[in-house]
């Protein structure tokens, strides 16, 4: 498996992989409507001006996997105020056939070096209380949750952060 940054002819192959890592979510959307507003909001997010860097996961030369790096929740869920000034993942997509693989634990590593590079010392991440997949990976990887962060909003979102450093990085290879 090979992480790089997504390269301008990978787009659509990219926004596929996020539809349909995401569309298991469909039924848990309610109403519908909320479910066409996420779904447009996914689709959206390749072409996002305002992401920092995307990471793709590439298995025996297809896209698996995606990561979307942003400088902060101001920039990642405009108009919220979740006060969150360090780097935030979103989109952590991985193919449905390529679970397991380990896909997902790479794209949260490349992630963590990245918010390493840039000096600071937590990245964030927000996840829905259906990913329930997720949610037991970054619990196992050591992420813990933020009940400040949380607590501005009234939804079942969570919010979980991780220290950056190379240090915590080789506790968890």
């Amino acid at each position: 498996m090979i992480i790089e940054e997504l390269k301008l002819k990978d787009k659509e192959q990219a926004k596929q992989v996020l539809v349909n890592s995401y569309m298991q979510y469909e039924e848990t959307f309610k109403p519908k409507e909320h479910w066409l507003r996420y779904l447009g909001d996914i689709k959206a997010a390749i072409d996002d001006p305002t992401v920092e860097k995307i990471f793709v996961a590439k298995h025996e030369g297809k896209i698996v996997g995606t990561a979307s790096m942003y400088a902060n929740s101001d920039v990642a869920y405009p108009g919220t105020d979740y006060g969150v000034d360090y780097t935030l993942l979103r989109y952590l997509a991985v193919t449905p056939k390529s679970r397991g693989l380990g896909v997902a634990r790479a794209l949260l590593e490349v992630g963590i070096q990245y918010t390493f590079q840039k000096n600071e010392p937590y990245m964030y991440l927000f996840t829905g209380e259906m990913m329930t997949s997720a949610i037991h990976l970054y619990e196992k990887y050591g992420f813990d949750r933020d009940p400040q962060v949380e607590s501005k909003f009234m939804s079942t979102a969570r919010c979980y952060r991780i220290k950056s450093g190379v240090l915590e990085v080789q506790k968890r290879l």
